[in-house]
């Protein structure tokens, strides 16, 4: 069929018929970690050098991009090229005023009388499935201090100095410099003579691969083993089913949109996140990056934020999501490689465009559905199996006034509820909640309205992939296609009720 494979190192990357035209592609892909995709970007980019494939993003790499705190948001390059280092949000006086703007939102929403409420088991020990994005938030590398002088490893308890200004120790008077290695590393440059040495982005020296014969690199974590234990949390209404959402953050925005105001589409996915596990769901977060070229060739991938059972670290969403000295750096520089090694495009003068909001409405439904048939070969680990549970949260950004992003937000947040509602409710019950929740603010011909919209949304309407090779049985299309009209169907008929 159309799907096509670019391998580059142990990391494979997947196209199919794009969605936006029948003659364009289309890149899906799934990282574990946003720490994890910058290192395997890092390989790639290591890869487009060594294959003289030439990349738009090579200028950051090559330094001669100027940094713009009117456009990244900081002229700092060593931080922007050390995205880890960035554990602020830039705009924090912006975010409070949006948070009391937002306060008055109803936190205890109600999705349905028929659901037992049981918190999600972390245990260190190992009874249930190691959760690896959970264990990955802690996830470092360990280092070691390699003397050049003296062509050994030096205890750590000698070692002086920082990542900034150079890491040395003092022996019999002398100042000898260190460089500081990934444990192990030294070990493996002797008996591997085949290993490639690579650097993070902050210089600390690492190989690939990390494990040969009885030589393997150390990670360390600040957290202990996590495993996730499914719980019994189930709905009564709904066929049993377990109380997973998971949540896509589209952070795109374009270049006219002014720094400060990129974060507001990050918020409906913190709100809903928050009311969600208030009522007893699991939630997941995920930053997701949607491009396209001139010639309707798309990528689309997700990066893991926020695990099930984890809390919500607001700060940390946004400096992912809504930070321009993230997104309009690291993140500008990821995409670029990716378009150019998995599917062989340089984005020439620029760095691609915006997708529009119905053809992202496209791209997301075959997204959605790449991961189906990776769950479904046992590629892809997911507790959430349920693809209408996975839910596009983010929302075009504008350069609206204040009053009117919230606006937007709150909007787009109803719309997120409201879906998770009818899935576990019905639209019968999700109605009643939804008048319950925004009566005190709406008239109910209003709500009532805003309801149907949602209900009836393109964005959750049912369809089939562009490609063959994703696309699931008629059979089941047929299915969900008869249960998303079912829904419709009863909520007109008990709208005159209301």
């Amino acid at each position: 069929m159309a799907k096509q494979v670019v391998k580059i190192g142990n990391n494979e990357f997947e196209s199919y018929i794009s969605p936006l035209s029948t003659g364009s592609r289309a890149m899906f892909h799934a990282f574990e970690s946003s720490e994890k995709m910058n290192d395997i970007v890092a390989e790639v980019e290591d890869w487009l050098v060594a294959n003289n494939k030439g990349w738009y993003a090579s200028e950051i790499r090559e330094n001669r991009r100027t940094a713009s705190r009117d456009f990244v948001g900081s002229n700092d390059r060593n931080l922007l090229n050390n995205p880890n280092q960035i554990t602020a949000f830039n705009y924090q006086n912006l975010l409070n005023n949006a948070l009391n703007g937002l306060s008055d939102i109803e936190q205890n929403l109600e999705l349905g009388g028929g659901m037992k409420k049981k918190k999600l088991i972390m245990s260190s020990q190992p009874i249930g499935v190691f959760n690896f994005p959970a264990a990955a938030v802690g996830l470092y590398r360990k280092a070691e201090y390699f003397s050049p002088l003296d062509n050994a490893v030096i205890d750590k308890g000698l070692v002086q100095g920082n990542i900034d200004n150079g890491f040395y120790y003092t022996q019999n008077g002398q100042k000898k410099p260190l460089e500081q290695r990934q444990e192990n590393t030294t070990e493996m440059l002797r008996i591997n003579p085949t290993a490639i040495p690579k650097k993070t982005n902050s210089g600390m020296l690492y190989t690939h691969p990390i494990k040969y014969k009885n030589v393997m690199l150390k990670f360390g974590t600040t957290n202990r083993k996590v495993y996730l234990v499914k719980s019994d949390v189930k709905n009564i209404q709904n066929k049993g089913k377990e109380k997973y959402v998971d949540l896509y953050i589209n952070v795109m925005a374009s270049a006219i949109i002014e720094p400060e105001n990129v974060f507001y589409s990050a918020l409906p996915s913190f709100l809903a996140a928050k009311i969600l596990e208030d009522a007893g769901f699991k939630v997941q977060i995920h930053k997701m990056i949607m491009i396209q070229d001139y010639n309707n060739n798309a990528i689309c991938y997700s990066t893991t934020i926020k695990d099930y059972g984890k809390p919500i670290d607001i700060n940390k969403i946004l400096v992912q999501c809504g930070d321009p000295r993230t997104f309009r750096w690291q993140d500008f520089r990821n995409w670029s490689a990716l378009f150019r090694a998995g599917l062989d495009i340089d984005l020439g003068g620029g760095y691609g465009r915006i997708i529009s909001t119905n053809d992202q409405i496209r791209v997301f439904n075959d997204f959605k559905a790449w991961k189906r048939k990776k769950i479904e070969k046992g590629e892809l680990k997911e507790f959430n199996k349920n693809m209408r549970l996975h839910l596009n949260a983010g929302m075009p950004a504008s350069n609206d006034d204040e009053a009117q992003q919230l606006r937007n937000v709150e909007e787009r947040l109803k719309f997120l509820l409201d879906s998770v509602a009818v899935e576990f409710s019905g639209s019968e019950q999700a109605i009643k909640d939804a008048i319950k929740r925004d009566s005190a603010k709406l008239t109910k011909a209003n709500i009532i309205a805003a309801f149907e919209r949602n209900l009836t949304s393109t964005a959750i309407e049912p369809r089939q992939p562009e490609d063959g090779d994703l696309r699931i049985s008629d059979y089941d299309f047929t299915n969900i296609k008869t249960d998303h009209k079912n829904q419709i169907d009863k909520f007109k008929q008990i709208k005159a009720t209301l």
